[in-house]
């Protein structure tokens, strides 16, 4: 076999049927975390006001370059802990982002990472 043929072959994958749609990647662009210690209910910041902290702690992990209003996507985990008809339409309300298609998951322990592998595929 020549160098030539040999080169071709091994370029293919085996298990590759078509090439990657690279539209169609989800992707990360910003993380943001926040943790409340207060154990008082009465002082401690309701789940929404937690929410919005760590989207503006994502938005500032990329250089606040992105404004939270411009967000196309607004999906979050089912909480047990927020008590509301539709969190994430709240969510992306309180973010300025109206246009946002907003989608609360069901429960499961898979569900955040479903959100991020699956879910993008499908919308």
């Amino acid at each position: 076999m020549s160098d030539s043929n040999a080169s071709a072959t091994s370029s293919k994958s085996p298990t590759s049927t078509a090439p990657a749609d690279l539209t169609r990647t989800p992707v990360l662009v910003g993380a943001g975390q926040v943790t409340n210690r207060d154990e008082d209910p009465a002082r401690a910041p309701n789940p929404f006001e937690l929410m919005k902290d760590a989207s503006i702690a994502a938005a500032n992990d990329i250089g606040g370059a992105r404004r939270l209003g411009d967000l196309t996507h607004v999906w979050m985990v089912h909480s047990l802990s927020v008590r509301h008809g539709d969190p994430s339409t709240e969510l992306a309300k309180q973010l300025g982002a109206d246009k946002a298609e907003a989608r609360c998951s069901g429960m499961g322990g898979s569900v955040p990472q479903w959100l991020v592998t699956e879910r993008p595929s499908s919308s």
